[in-house]
């Protein structure tokens, strides 16, 4: 998880972001000869997407928001593990170290799901794909940047924070990466690295994982992402089979993938339970905590009952136009699963600076 683009049609606009929250676009390559690239039908108008060009489109292998996202659940741990703002150096190089070696995994995602994103509306001008960029150079792209980070992690801040960074790049890439195609197990698995940025925050500052606090963030980060992602998995599950991906709606359809999200939004409040049972926590962020799982159940119960509203007819579709109750309350569950955790996260920030 391209810069956002902004294509005007008439008096409209669609928006396209890294988190990809737009359903479908059409999108246009210049290796295919000018030729559209056919869309599922999503939005009032067509949104125009154009392969990123020069500079722009090495930007967009990295994966920019994700880096973005990820950074802020590691100034997170490395604030509550020192007790305060942790020392200058220590974070810009954890930073650092963690934002290259996440770029690097981005880079190689990129070119090992090529064949596949060409398949998909969404992802068909993601550069590798569009053949902007080709799959050499962006593989030794993606391997400088992942050895940068682990030698700048190693020699500026420890060698376990470098280790962690490293064991995640290597989980996304060669674990998660290739299970897209073979499990529907791959989102929860997955998370395994998407889990790691606060355990490298952590070990930055102690050099160690011993504390219960830095497993809890852990599994908070976790149990987030089945309930983040399987509601956009919703959204552009047309795209998953026509591609070929083993995701939830794909392979056990709308219900199943509405009920497993409901479960996992319950697993992840409960991980952040966690912190107040061991006092680790002040009231900053038991406010933080209370907003933002009110925020999650309530958008995700909405999902459930936009999905039951439907009856138990099988031809009749969750995700139906460009405006149903259950496309819009798929979207707002998928948005409202970032908002919970950057409350999160923010909160324990603020609750570490002020107690």
């Amino acid at each position: 998880m391209s810069n956002d683009t902004w294509r005007l049609q008439g008096n409209r606009r669609a928006w396209v972001s890294e988190f990809d929250t737009v359903d479908a676009v059409t999108t246009v390559s210049p290796h295919a000869g000018g030729s559209a690239v056919d869309a599922t039908p999503a939005l009032p108008a067509k949104a125009v997407r154009v392969p990123a060009t020069g500079w722009r489109a090495w930007y967009e292998l990295t994966k920019p928001k994700i880096v973005q996202m990820m950074l802020v659940t590691c100034l997170s741990a490395m604030v509550v593990a020192d007790g305060g703002l942790p020392p200058l150096w220590t974070t810009l190089a954890t930073l650092a170290g963690l934002a290259l070696t996440i770029a690097g995994s981005s880079v190689l995602n990129h070119v090992f799901d090529a064949d596949l994103d060409r398949r998909m509306a969404r992802t068909a001008v993601r550069p590798v794909a569009a053949g902007t960029i080709d799959p050499g150079p962006a593989t030794s792209f993606g391997v400088t940047l992942a050895l940068l980070g682990g030698a700048l992690l190693c020699l500026g801040v420890n060698n376990l924070t470098a280790w962690l960074a490293l064991f995640g790049f290597a989980f996304y890439v060669f674990v998660y990466t290739p299970l897209k195609r073979v499990t529907v197990h791959n989102t929860v698995i997955g998370g395994v690295a998407g889990a790691m940025p606060p355990l490298v925050g952590w070990a930055a500052i102690t050099g160690d994982l011993s504390s219960p606090l830095a497993w809890t963030l852990f599994a908070i980060m976790f149990t987030w992402q089945p309930a983040h992602f399987w509601p956009l998995s919703l959204l552009i599950r047309e795209d998953y089979a026509k591609a070929g991906f083993k995701m939830l709606p794909v392979t056990h359809g709308e219900r199943a993938t509405v009920k497993a999200t409901w479960r996992w939004t319950w697993i992840a409040v409960a991980s952040t339970l966690v912190p107040l049972f061991t006092k680790d926590v002040g009231w900053v962020y038991v406010v933080g905590m209370l907003l933002a799982n009110g925020l999650l159940v309530r958008r995700m119960w909405a999902l459930v009952i936009a999905d039951r509203a439907r009856g138990a007819e099988p031809e009749t579709r969750l995700i139906a136009g460009p405006d149903s109750p259950g496309r819009v309350a798929a979207r707002r569950a998928f948005l409202s699963s970032l908002t919970w955790l950057g409350i999160l996260f923010v909160a324990l920030i603020v609750d570490a600076l002020v107690r």
